[in-house]
């Protein structure tokens, strides 16, 4: 992790799996995933979830029915409060004027 940044989130396997330095965020997992996506991700590349490091499909998609609901409801409040700023600065921008032609 860069220096100062703070933690936010660890696992089993990756002790750094999301930090912070002011403003940016930095994730190593998927909280812009919809449960249909991971589906689909997970039949095109089971070959690969045999790998070393790798969870298999059958624990992903139990992890899915399990968590899927609060992950989504904790992304769409992240985001929303990750872009507050973003939008607070864009309402008093002043809004360019169209050009004629």
């Amino acid at each position: 992790m860069p220096s100062g940044a703070e933690h936010l989130a660890a696992s089993e396997l990756f002790p750094n799996q999301a930090f912070r330095t002011g403003y940016a965020y930095s994730v190593q997992f998927h909280p812009d995933i919809t449960g249909e996506m991971m589906l689909q991700w997970s039949s095109k590349v089971a070959h690969r979830m045999v790998l070393p490091g790798a969870q298999a499909r059958d624990r992903q998609h139990a992890g899915l029915a399990a968590y899927n609901p609060g992950i989504e409801n904790w992304s769409r409040r992240f985001f929303a409060h990750w872009l507050v700023p973003v939008l607070e600065q864009r309402a008093t921008e002043p809004r360019a004027m169209a050009s004629s032609y």
